[in-house]
């Protein structure tokens, strides 16, 4: 069996010496240096009403349900959860052209998202998204016709956000 070198050997003790003073490690702030407000990364940027938003016919013809998901998204394009009051407006849209017609509220709807128990009661762990249940919609979309569902959040801040999607 061959001895190492003393070479190869101050080579690994000189190695060995310097791994804990080189190697990387995340060291806390203190108390103090904690920053007074949250990161905007952690706050909406933006509002999607999600593509799993759809609308329930009862087989009657009364009173259908949409069933909105919406998706919060911060800067960095990922879902957060978020406080704010959600205010949802659906409208029929008439004319030649879808988008180039008139619009017409159908019925709006107020979802108080800064509290608490409505918040987790909305927020579905399964699809990342929150859910709210539109009852009592009446009157659906008939030939030219579509609906088009209208989210807007105002955030604790006072900011607005928006979005649309046509069902």
């Amino acid at each position: 069996m061959t001895r190492p070198s003393r070479r190869t050997i101050a080579f690994i003790a000189a190695g060995l010496v310097a791994c804990p003073v080189c190697s990387c490690s995340i060291r806390p702030k203190a108390a103090g240096e904690v920053p007074p407000s949250p990161s905007p990364a952690f706050t909406p940027q933006r509002i999607e009403i999600h593509p799993l938003t759809s609308i329930e016919r009862p087989a009657n013809g009364r009173g259908s349900t949409i069933d909105a998901h919406l998706v919060f998204l911060d800067e960095a394009s990922d879902e957060v959860k978020t406080l704010g009051v959600l205010r949802l407006e659906l409208y029929r849209e008439r004319g030649p052209v879808l988008g180039l017609g008139e619009r017409e509220q159908i019925a709006r709807w107020a979802v108080d998202l800064s509290d608490p128990a409505i918040n987790a009661e909305a927020y579905d762990r399964v699809t990342r998204t929150y859910r709210v249940s539109l009852r009592g919609v009446t009157g659906a979309a008939r030939g030219s016709e579509a609906l088009v569902l209208r989210a807007w959040l105002r955030l604790p801040s006072g900011r607005q956000l928006s979005a649309e999607r046509r069902l």
